[in-house]
């Protein structure tokens, strides 16, 4: 069954990446880096089927040369941080032959070239050895620049500032799913590719998790399964038992209404229509509030917790020692519990996405720091004159350095100030809900019900300690003997 697979990475110097090393690689050559003078030799890779050059129509035949098409990319570019190429990974159907699998990564290739103007280097690879035999894969290196007479000319329109990145990233696999769609019916084939996500399509399934190459380089070399594998595995056992779980209640539903249905006396009146229409609406809650239950019983029970002492976190602290407790005195509907539960859960997926990224943002300022700023200075220490004012500069500039480590190993730590923290709630709330708009206005609702709730809660708890303690004073004082007259 062809599957779909379309992942894009910039090579980027910033990263310590070039594009001579990224082509030679996967074309499994020996190209010299003339900007460098490295030398990177792949002539020993097996697994690369086929490797082409593809260009727009019209372009100059300089470009078809690889030493010196990816060299061009190069010397193109001035910036320490520039990305000199980007690849396009692409999965390619099992179903189709080599040769057909060749044509449709050259006819994808020539379509980017001729509407982008820029040169593209295609690397088809074979499936790994241990791995799955059905891995056809194409890496796809396209230039950042369009391609002139003499050179690499102006950006391309996609790599400019200000392009929305979403928009011609989601065109991009759009169109790899037309040809590959295309290229499967051609071929009488009747299996189909998607490029949206599972949500977008309005499949209720949940989505496999890709084991990486650090999972996949161990199950090869132990046979066994990966921790990866493993939690995924019992994630799936455990919505197979609430689906299981809601599919059984469910009919356990329609069987007592079907009872009810045949044990209620015929009347010849008619009944009002807004009188039927009650039982169908209430049966519709009942139904809704047993799934919701279901799915709240199915998420662990840490996660509900987190979940909840998140939801409640505004409140005073003696009204959050025991938050589950006053729920339950309170009472509280479970939609309302699921919504604030999935709420957290995409909440906490944003912080640690955003969090990510500021571990990254920093190593890049610390990198960018050291490797532009602090080891020029220190190249360029003078003989004689302006020693002082050179030394000075140094210390502070060393200062600043060890402060961007400092800072980059306390993010790495997970160490957060709390501005930080509060930042990365903030952020992680506005992303989540621009990603999911129904669910934020759900759990709006939701989060105030819970804190209501817990609030009649912690009363409730309180008049009941109330109470029992007026029961044990009055109790303590009937059991006390009374005096029957002055002690003598």
């Amino acid at each position: 069954m062809a599957i779909y697979h379309l992942s894009v990475k910039p090579v980027s110097r910033s990263a310590g990446r070039s594009a001579t090393g990224a082509a030679a690689y996967r074309a499994a050559e020996k190209l010299v880096d003339e900007r460098t003078g490295e030398i990177h030799d792949y002539r020993r890779k097996a697994g690369v089927e086929s490797a082409d050059i593809v260009l727009p129509d019209g372009a100059p035949e300089w470009a078809t040369d690889r030493a010196k098409l990816w060299n061009a990319a190069e010397l193109a570019e001035k910036r320490k941080d520039a990305c000199v190429a980007r690849e396009f990974e692409v999965a390619l159907p099992s179903e189709l032959s080599p040769a057909e699998r060749r044509r449709l990564a050259l006819d994808f290739a020539k379509d980017m070239a001729n509407r982008e103007g820029c040169a593209v280097d295609v690397a088809i690879h074979a499936p790994g050895r241990g791995g799955d035999n059905r891995n056809h894969h194409a890496h796809i290196l396209r230039t950042t620049r369009k391609v002139g007479p003499d050179g690499l000319t102006g950006k391309l329109d996609t790599e400019k500032a200000g392009r929305n990145r979403a928009a011609d990233l989601e065109a991009v696999r759009a169109r790899w799913a037309e040809l590959v769609n295309a290229r499967l019916l051609e071929h009488g084939h009747a299996t189909r590719v998607d490029h949206r996500s599972l949500e977008a399509q309005g499949i209720e399934r949940r989505p496999t998790v890709h084991l990486g190459p650090a999972a996949s380089g161990y199950e090869r070399r132990t046979g066994q399964a990966s921790e990866l594998r493993q939690r995924e595995a019992a994630a799936r056992l455990a919505q197979s038992r609430a689906v299981g779980e809601l599919e059984r209640e469910a009919q356990a539903a329609e069987r007592d209404q079907a009872q009810q249905r045949t044990e209620r006396p015929v009347s010849v009146t008619p009944a009002p229509v807004a009188t039927a229409a009650q039982p169908t609406e209430q049966a519709r809650w009942d139904a809704a509030e047993k799934a919701a239950r279901a799915k709240w019983q199915a998420i662990p029970q840490a996660e509900k917790a987190a979940a909840v002492a998140w939801a409640v976190r505004s409140l005073p602290e003696n009204q959050r020692r025991d938050p589950i407790g006053a729920l339950n005195k309170a009472g509280v509907d479970w939609l309302t519990l699921l919504s604030v539960t999935q709420w957290h859960k995409a909440v906490q997926a944003e912080r640690t996405g955003w969090m990510a990224e500021q571990v990254e943002a920093a190593r890049k300022v610390a990198a960018d720091h050291r490797i532009g700023v602090l080891n020029p200075h220190l190249e360029r220490e003078p003989r004689l004159f302006g020693k002082a004012e050179w030394q000075a500069k140094r210390d502070t500039l060393m200062r600043v350095d060890v402060e961007n480590v400092a800072r980059w190993d306390r993010l790495k730590a997970g160490h957060y100030q709390p501005d930080e923290l509060a930042k990365a709630d903030a952020e992680a709330e506005q992303r989540a809900t621009q990603k999911q708009p129904k669910l934020a206005e759900l759990a709006r609702v939701a989060l105030q019900k819970v804190v209501e709730a817990v609030q009649r809660g912690y009363a409730m708890l309180a008049e009941e300690l109330r109470a029992e303690r007026a029961r044990s004073v009055e109790k303590t004082l009937g059991q006390t003997p009374k005096r029957s007259g002055p002690s003598r």
